[in-house]
């Protein structure tokens, strides 16, 4: 799911765009599936959920994952908000309203992160917020 998702952004370029900006099958696909990995993470969280021994655990892997998806999501509903015609383009620097709205954007997100990090007391989430700034 994750990497068909994050990786694989091909069909995500050649599928035609709905009719609504924000209510559309970007938000409900992304959403959906990032929402799945985080509760998938946290209810293995309290089991023995390594694959191998000395790997990560899954229960870190799964919420990062759906956390990478809610960034994507974010960057995709703001380029198909600004895009025209029938198909999503993704362009950095086209406007000065759109750049704007990266910039907002990926700071709320930055901001929640370190919220949803102080409030889980998870420091690779409050690391991974900084990051954003």
């Amino acid at each position: 799911m994750f990497a068909r998702l994050a990786i694989e952004s091909g069909g995500l370029l050649l599928s035609a765009r709905g009719s609504q900006p924000f209510w559309n099958w970007y938000l409900y696909t992304y959403l959906i599936s990032a929402l799945a990995l985080i509760l998938a993470g946290w209810l293995l969280s309290k089991t023995s959920d390594r694959f191998m021994k000395g790997w990560p655990r899954a229960s870190y892997l799964l919420p990062a994952g759906g956390v990478l998806l809610l960034f994507l999501l974010l960057n995709i509903e703001i380029s198909d908000f600004y895009s025209v015609g029938e198909r999503i383009t993704f362009t950095f620097t086209a406007t000065l309203a759109q750049d704007l709205t990266y910039t907002l954007g990926w700071a709320l997100f930055a901001v929640a992160l370190l919220t949803a990090g102080i409030a889980i007391s998870s420091r690779p989430a409050r690391i991974a917020a900084l990051a954003f700034w």
